[in-house]
């Protein structure tokens, strides 16, 4: 269980024309910036080897294909780019597993199952083969579900707060 007592997602103020996307996106950033969450060394070095082998495979087989002007890359800026984003990422799951932990939050099959009927309108296939992918049971997509909830829980009581906010400063 991730341990949430020194994360506060209330009472941040966020611009009412924000989706909720964008609102959460913008916590998350407050809270990643005033907070100190655990970061693992290991898997941000493991994550970069995987995405550095992704784009040089990428590079080569553009070349095999006839692209011999390829964009010039700072290997070593695109490496520090990808670490902060790989950072982010990690910190974004931390503090998405807290909210969850703390407010347990879950998804029922039928959220799966919309999902999954969603995800093969948008990939022009069959639910069929999404269940073939994701299990029958939608595992792969347990957790995408449960940090879009989440995501919506944080954003949905940051609107809250900034009404109650508004309404204070009317009196």
């Amino acid at each position: 269980m991730t341990e949430i007592g020194t994360i506060k997602y209330e009472g941040r103020a966020i611009p009412k024309e924000c989706t909720d996307e964008e609102a959460a996106d913008l916590l998350l950033d407050q809270i990643i910036s005033e907070t100190e969450i655990p970061v693992s060394e290991a898997r941000v070095e493991q994550e970069l080897n995987y995405e550095l082998a992704g784009f040089l495979q990428k590079r080569r087989y553009l070349a095999m294909g006839g692209d011999h002007q390829l964009e010039e890359v700072d290997l070593e800026e695109w490496q520090r780019e990808i670490r902060r984003e790989i950072i982010r990422d990690q910190k974004v799951e931390w503090i998405l597993n807290a909210v969850i932990d703390r407010e347990k939050l879950t998804v029922s099959f039928q959220e799966l199952e919309e999902m999954a009927i969603k995800l093969a309108e948008e990939e022009q296939t069959t639910l069929e083969m999404v269940q073939r992918f994701m299990g029958e049971d939608y595992a792969l997509l347990k957790k995408d579900a449960l940090y879009k909830k989440a995501k919506r829980w944080m954003a949905a009581k940051a609107k809250r707060e900034e009404q109650k906010m508004e309404k204070a400063e009317e009196f």
